[in-house]
């Protein structure tokens, strides 16, 4: 619902402002109140969904690598089934930086060609195992990094790979990748 979009955007601007100080003590807080600890490090995925902007963790894990790379301006990462386009991270007032997800490099699917390919059986959640790898488009999620007359510029692109043809770099979304 809306309401519920703004109270989760609105908690997600608090949590960016929380020092690791506060957040410990919310962890806390967390094990007390539903007698579990959700901070436990072997649930960070749960953590930082539920309680942790993606954009500040990923800001923390860069805060960290700019002291070792500091002219960095480019990040890219591959985190399981979440593809994204670049977006910023803003470090401090004089740097910046473009961040891409490449997800992992595996056969990409879209929800309309899942549903296509799920049609036929009995319920969606079939698909999940009934659909072999043999059945998807040959399509992998990568990101191009190109330097642009001394400016890196990177691009979330498809990399379409059928056994017989030549490969092609591709947008996502492409019908070919459906």
């Amino acid at each position: 619902s809306a309401e519920a979009a703004d109270v989760r955007k609105e908690l997600d601007q608090l949590a960016a402002q929380l020092s690791l100080q506060d957040l410990n003590m919310l962890c806390m807080n967390l094990i007390i109140v539903n007698k579990s600890n959700l901070c436990d490090p072997s649930m960070g995925a749960v953590l930082e969904s539920a309680l942790i902007p993606r954009a500040t963790v990923i800001k923390r894990h860069l805060s960290d690598r700019i002291q070792t790379f500091k002219n960095m301006k480019i990040f890219v990462y591959g985190h399981t089934h979440q593809l994204e386009s670049q977006w910023q991270v803003k470090l401090n007032s004089a740097q910046e930086v473009s961040v891409f997800n490449t997800g992992a490099f595996q056969r990409l699917i879209g929800d309309q060609g899942f549903r296509q390919r799920a049609s036929g059986l009995p319920n969606l959640e079939e698909g999940l195992t009934a659909i072999g790898l043999d059945q998807l488009p040959p399509c992998y999620s990568a990101v191009l990094v190109r330097n642009v007359e001394g400016v890196l510029r990177g691009e979330t692109l498809v990399f379409h790979s059928p056994e017989a043809g030549p490969s092609k770099m591709l947008s996502p979304g492409s019908s070919e990748c459906i």
